[in-house]
């Protein structure tokens, strides 16, 4: 479970870390508005929404998948 601001890690499908990102939209709202265009997200939210889950800004991918903990 996450909220909205929460840093969350992106996994790889083989379940190694490969990037930190900040979440737009809390682990609820994600599941309503998967799939969706940007411009429906609003109407289903009730707020303006943003583009992405985790904007551009908002992330750090670590070195060649590697763990971003210098570990």
């Amino acid at each position: 479970n996450f909220s909205r601001g929460d840093t969350v890690a992106i996994l790889s499908p083989e379940g190694r870390e490969i990037a930190r990102g900040l979440v737009a939209y809390d682990a609820a709202d994600a599941v309503r508005i998967a799939g969706l265009k940007t411009a429906e997200i609003e109407t289903v939210l009730g707020y303006e929404a943003r583009s992405a889950m985790i904007h551009r800004d908002d992330l750090v991918v670590s070195h060649a998948g590697g763990d971003i903990s210098g570990g």
